[in-house]
């Protein structure tokens, strides 16, 4: 195990010892080879570099070489049905098989893997995953290595948690879409164009040729205040797996009733009311008392606000309380040094007093707010967590799961609440508006895979429900169809069974997979 381990943490790169070996074994071959021999070393070499990285680095020069016609061509549909092929186990790694065939049944995943391979051949996570997916081999050591490499924590033969190493995985495969980001904008302005003419795509923006990644949302959390009203500005908080507590499970445990899924994300999105906290637009209202007062005070002479860099001060501070009243936008603040006193006298009464701070201006008023979880963005990809670790203990509770989830209502706060505020627009809120009349399917998702933890809080095994049939193109109806047919396959590392769909409805879900029905 400690080879395999030293040999994970090596994948990716060459070091400074590696490059002054090659520099020597060149002037060696030069000298009794001659330039055969170097070529055929070279060749070697740049096929060790790439096949020993996740992601080959191209120089400058490398890129004007890059075109359409280097790259292959993008697969535009998946099988109808998913190769399930079961996973070895190296070593408590059940956590990373489980990810693995719960992500192997997503047809936009395999979308989204297809297209960045078509942009970067030479990516090995990619690869791997790829072949992963398709059910072409039965070991995923590669990818196992590829991510202890990136974090040494995975680098071991510990257990380790099935959530936590999505997330692990889904930012190792976002670095290697950067990348190619980053290689894609050093290309020529003019390939950039044949590759978004070839590729159909010509209202496309430039800077996204790279694909999105299927997983990827955003919410947003803003609160109302019951005073006055207001409402901050809403900022976008991307998200790749949707966290939802079982508190409320425990509850309903105790009141003999069986908590759902559907009512865990009503929960997440439920208004809460929150005493004592800080309101901006109520404590800008208290400060510009004190401001006015300040400016009645600043006609007396003898006070320390009637010294220039005081006034300065005070009426600049006026201006920003104001703005943020009547618009709810902070004013850019400007650096006062205070005012000159070239022509002033030093015996006026405030001459030989400090001028007050700007913090005898600061109040803050508390009042009772409701807060909003909102779910700006819904992804292709849903994948729901289900909190069930609870400090040392594990929330065994059953949560049952619908085989499509309908997100409509879920998504209409979130319209009713960004139409009511006084919000800056984003691309997400835009998007969100602009799905403002709601049609069938539009938000329905169909369960693709279930990842169940059997055991305690510290120590368990991991096992897949997933779906065999994979969702077609945009037709909805035969989407559904499709999903109410299809096959069942328990996937315990690589042992691979059939199974009823009443098994899987009544296994205890840690992680659910759904899949946009009509993407």
């Amino acid at each position: 195990r400690t080879d395999g381990r030293r040999r994970g943490v090596g994948v990716g790169g060459r070091g400074e010892k590696q490059e002054s070996m090659d520099r020597r074994r060149l002037g060696a071959l030069l000298l009794t080879g001659g330039v055969g021999s170097y070529v055929l070393w070279k060749g070697l070499a740049w096929a060790r570099s790439g096949a020993g990285s996740s992601l080959r680095t191209v120089d400058a020069e490398d890129d004007e070489k890059l075109g359409p016609s280097f790259w292959p061509p993008t697969e535009t549909e998946v099988p109808p049905t998913a190769n399930v092929v079961g996973l070895q186990n190296n070593g408590n790694t059940c956590f990373l098989n489980s990810i693995l065939q719960a992500v192997g049944s997503l047809r936009a995943f395999r979308l989204y893997l297809a297209e960045l391979h078509a942009l970067a051949n030479d990516a090995e996570l990619i690869k791997e995953l790829q072949t992963i997916v398709k059910g072409d081999t039965g070991d995923a050591i590669r990818v196992h290595r590829i991510i202890a490499s990136r974090e040494e924590m995975y680098s071991g033969a510990a257990q380790q948690d099935a959530q936590e190493l999505f997330t692990s995985l889904i930012t190792a495969i976002e670095a290697v879409a950067d990348r190619i980001g980053r290689r894609l904008r050093r290309l020529p302005h003019r390939t950039l164009q044949e590759l978004v003419k070839d590729k159909g795509e010509d209202s496309r923006p430039l800077p996204r040729l790279c694909p999105l990644l299927p997983f990827k949302g955003s919410t947003a959390s803003t609160k109302e205040c019951r005073e006055c009203g207001y409402k901050p500005s809403v900022r976008p908080i991307p998200f790749h797996t949707l966290p939802l507590s079982l508190i409320s499970a425990l509850k309903d445990e105790e009141k003999k009733r069986t908590p759902s899924i559907q009512n865990l994300i009503r929960l997440y999105s439920q208004e809460q009311e929150l005493p004592g906290v800080v309101c901006e637009r109520c404590s800008s209202l208290e400060e510009l008392k004190v401001v006015k007062r300040a400016k009645q005070r600043q006609k007396d002479p003898r006070s320390r606000w009637s010294k220039p860099a005081a006034q300065a001060m005070v009426a600049e501070r006026e201006a920003k309380l104001i703005k943020f009243l009547e618009t709810g936008v902070h004013m850019e603040s400007t650096e006062n040094s205070g005012t000159s006193t070239n022509g002033i006298t030093l015996d006026l009464p405030w001459a030989k007093k400090r001028a007050p701070s700007a913090e005898r201006l600061v109040r803050t008023a508390k009042c009772d707010v409701v807060r909003f979880e909102l779910l700006l963005r819904l992804p292709p990809v849903l994948c729901l967590h289900l909190q069930r670790r609870m400090g040392n203990m594990k929330i065994g509770a059953f949560v049952s799961f619908p085989l499509f989830l309908d997100l409509g209502e879920v998504v209409g706060p979130t319209l009713n609440h960004l139409r009511s505020s006084n919000c800056a627009e984003t691309s997400d809120m835009s998007s969100v508006k602009e799905n403002s009349t709601l049609t069938e399917n539009q938000f329905i998702y169909a369960l693709t895979s279930v990842v169940e933890h059997k055991g305690g809080a510290t120590s368990g095994h991991y096992v897949t429900y997933r779906r065999q049939a994979m969702l077609q193109g945009n037709d909805g109806k035969a989407n559904y169809q499709s999903v109410v047919s299809s096959k069942w396959f328990c996937v315990s590392d690589s042992q691979v069974c059939e199974v009823a769909l009443d098994i899987v409805m009544k296994s205890q879900a840690y992680l659910l997979f759904y899949e946009k029905l009509n993407p």
